[in-house]
């Protein structure tokens, strides 16, 4: 049998005399002591809860985080699906030199063109601005060619790849219109001017997106057919016999 004692503190302060601890202690505070034993396990609980949450956040952002990466990679995706999918089936339209007018006449000087479909859409609302103006031959790469006249609307449709593909012509200006014996200067090989044929086509595809096919051609004064001698050789029909070269970096397509 174990024998119990009861300790009575308040007579052991009351040996000790006068003492802060003593007051400290003192059974009148009990109930002090009491709340802050309270308060220290509550803030205890308080701040492991707040560490779960803290945690919880952190696992909510970091899921937000490769939530937003796994949408912007689908997105990516799908942008990148689509921009495929338009460049194979989009409209693209070239522009070919066919023919001339007024080579060796007085009357005006014009380049012909077919603009033809390579792609597999037809291509929309298709309107040609163009014309032929003199400039340095060879033409400097900073050289800001004249913008062609406007033109009314045509509002045309290109079909892919067709047999009798859509044509226009570019002409030189009237009010600059050269002399025969001019014109025949310029398929000297020593020309320092020369015919140019230039425009731009635009046209819209089947996505709705505006486009334009830029050109420019100049006549080639080297693919004269010339003889032993070098003098200009005609044709049977009578005609100068050249060929037009595109220009490099003046051709484009959007």
């Amino acid at each position: 049998m174990v024998d119990c004692f009861i300790v009575d503190i308040t007579a052991i302060f009351a040996d000790i005399g006068p003492s802060p601890w003593r007051d400290a202690f003192a059974p009148s505070n009990w109930a002090n002591w009491a709340l802050v034993i309270v308060g220290g396990i509550a803030g205890y609980f308080a701040w492991r809860t707040l560490r779960a949450i803290k945690r919880q956040a952190d696992l909510m952002a970091q899921t937000l985080v490769e939530t937003q990466k796994a949408a912007d990679a689908t997105r990516d995706s799908v942008t990148d699906a689509s921009n495929t999918a338009i460049r194979q089936l989009r409209a693209y339209v070239g522009a070919h030199q066919i023919g001339v007018m007024g080579i060796d006449d007085d009357s005006a000087f014009g380049v012909g063109f077919a603009f033809v479909n390579h792609g597999q859409t037809p291509a929309l609302n298709f309107n040609l601005r163009g014309a032929v103006h003199l400039l340095p031959y060879p033409l400097p790469e900073d050289f800001v060619i004249p913008s062609p006249p406007k033109k009314p609307q045509q509002d045309g449709v290109i079909f892919p790849d067709e047999t009798n593909p859509m044509t226009g012509w570019v002409w030189e200006s009237a009010t600059q219109r050269l002399k025969p014996t001019e014109k025949l200067e310029l398929f000297s090989r020593s020309t320092t001017r020369e015919f140019y044929a230039h425009g731009v086509a635009t046209y819209t595809d089947i996505f709705n997106i505006a486009r334009t096919t830029e050109f420019c051609f100049v006549l080639n004064p080297s693919s004269v057919v010339r003889d032993e001698r070098g003098d200009i050789l005609r044709g049977k029909d009578g005609k100068i016999q050249f060929q037009w070269a595109p220009v490099p970096y003046r051709n484009s397509v959007q």
